[in-house]
């Protein structure tokens, strides 16, 4: 049986394509588990503005607009 892994996601973007990523991720997150015994964390996201955070369901402490408090977020 394999081990579950988590893999630790930063998400640079809420527009057309970053937005597409996260509903995708969400969409397959039962497929991507059972299949793959993977579960993907999303543990920050930047953008220009927090204006899409509802929309995707994306809770509030997740958002930076700062690059280098970004790029200082561990992730796999």
């Amino acid at each position: 049986m394999m081990m579950q892994r988590n893999v630790r996601l930063s998400i640079l973007g809420l527009g057309t394509v970053g937005g597409g990523v996260v509903k995708l991720l969400r969409q397959m997150s039962e497929k991507l588990e059972r299949n793959l015994q993977l579960h993907i964390d999303i543990v920050r996201v930047c953008a220009r503005s927090s204006r899409r955070l509802k929309e995707l369901q994306l809770d509030e402490s997740l958002f930076t607009s700062d690059l280098d408090a970004f790029f200082s977020t561990p992730c796999d």
